[in-house]
């Protein structure tokens, strides 16, 4: 059914737009409204941060949430790392499985402050890509030297006691991007997490691989904005869902 009505989805409101040419033809009272929304349809905000969002639709069909929650997985841009250049890797990680891994780290990245990547281009410029590298030398435990202190062979090259994480994934800035990000850094993603008084440390940061003394990965990684349609590492969600709650109704043991 095609409505002739049209309505505009805000933040935090659903109204009626008010560009939309109203129909000249004046429908019978009698008659039910052709419209997908009735008078009582409306939003309830439960819940709403920068990690999850909860909400309720009220008067609307079903098939009209599962068209809002379809859109939101197909059509909200993000960033996300789409080439890995691999120079080294020295682990028992394989360079597809890690580039895989790679690939699914969330970044701190706002897509609404890049562009598109045209399909038949394949420069990398400051507004349509983020770039990072990662060089890192497991030195064991066994090595007491401080991280900071590198021999000659390990210039820029991180020393690390065993685990490779997304601490270790740096954000290597290009064009003007250290200046417009200067307060807020495009580095992966870390979650903020409320420790209890008796917890001293916690490690939020992905585990990328492990290393044994003397191993080494060294590699480079571009970041682009697209859509969930080029490949699954572009999903705006972990997961999306709804349920439809029905009027109650009650039942007896013969109605079964």
């Amino acid at each position: 059914m095609i409505y002739s009505d049209k309505y505009e989805l805000g933040q935090f409101v659903l109204s009626p737009d008010p560009t939309a040419v109203q129909p000249s033809k004046q429908k019978p009272a009698a008659r039910k409204s052709s419209s997908p929304f009735s008078d009582d349809c409306y939003i309830k905000i439960h819940k709403m941060d920068n990690k999850n969002m909860e909400i309720d639709f009220i008067g609307f069909h079903f098939s009209l949430i599962n068209a809002y929650r379809r859109i939101v997985l197909a059509e909200v841009a993000t960033v996300a790392i789409e080439k890995v250049y691999m120079y080294k890797n020295t682990s028992v990680v394989q360079d597809e499985v890690l580039a895989h891994r790679i690939g699914l780290v969330p970044l701190n990245v706002p897509p609404h402050l890049f562009n598109f990547k045209p399909a038949d281009s394949d420069q990398y410029t400051e507004d349509n890509c983020v770039k990072y590298k990662l060089r890192v030398k497991c030195r064991g435990k066994k090595d007491s030297r401080v991280p900071t202190i590198q021999t000659e062979d390990d210039v820029d090259t991180t020393l690390v006691d065993k685990l490779v994480t997304t601490d270790d994934l740096e954000w290597v800035p290009m064009g003007n991007q250290a200046t417009v990000f200067a307060l807020n850094p495009l580095t992966p993603l870390r979650e903020k997490v409320s420790l209890p008084p008796q917890v001293e440390a916690c490690n939020t940061s992905l585990v990328l691989a492990k290393l044994k003394p003397g191993q080494r990965l060294l590699l480079e990684a571009y970041a682009f904005k697209g859509l969930r349609g080029g490949h699954s590492i572009s999903w705006p969600t972990a997961i999306m869902w709804f349920w439809k709650i029905s009027n109650k109704r009650s039942f007896t043991i013969s109605d079964l």
